[in-house]
């Protein structure tokens, strides 16, 4: 990623974002944006915290770790958008894409849903990490389809 950015033009950006696709922990987005940061020259970054208070959601498959890209079930708004961040080089949390908007699995068109925003809010944590004890985000264990884990 690093070698994409300088490619881009990260010299001349004032810095990049991540998890803007996906809801990774918030602690793994600072792990991974300070060993990019090195190496693209100290670079700042932002975090978008809109939809990972949960963390990710992934199973086994054999041998193999599948993350659920399309919806997981159960998510929970992250952070608040705030400046006052966990690391310096970290500007800010942010909240890039709105939360409640979902994205079609088959069709692409994104879609404000209900539903999905009052789930959002619902399950909303502060957590940079997940504490000892959950898994998939929640002291309470949930069928595979609250998640939306094939099988």
């Amino acid at each position: 990623m690093a070698r994409k950015l300088r490619r881009t033009g990260i010299g001349m950006a004032r810095g990049f974002m991540l998890n803007a696709t996906h809801g990774d922990w918030t602690a793994n987005n600072i792990r991974y944006g300070l060993d990019l940061s090195r190496r693209v020259g100290g670079k700042h970054f932002v975090i978008n915290t809109a939809h990972n208070g949960r963390g990710p959601v992934h199973y086994r498959d054999g041998w193999r770790r599948v993350v659920v890209w399309c919806n997981p079930g159960l998510r929970g708004i992250g952070r608040a958008p705030t400046a006052d961040t966990a690391h310096p080089r970290v500007d800010a949390y942010l909240w890039i894409n709105r939360p409640g908007y979902v994205q079609s699995c088959s069709h692409g068109r994104v879609e404000w849903n209900l539903k999905r925003a009052l789930s959002v809010a619902r399950y909303q944590t502060d957590w940079l990490r997940p504490p000892k004890g959950t898994r998939h985000g929640h002291f309470k264990r949930y069928p595979k389809r609250a998640l939306n884990i094939p099988g």
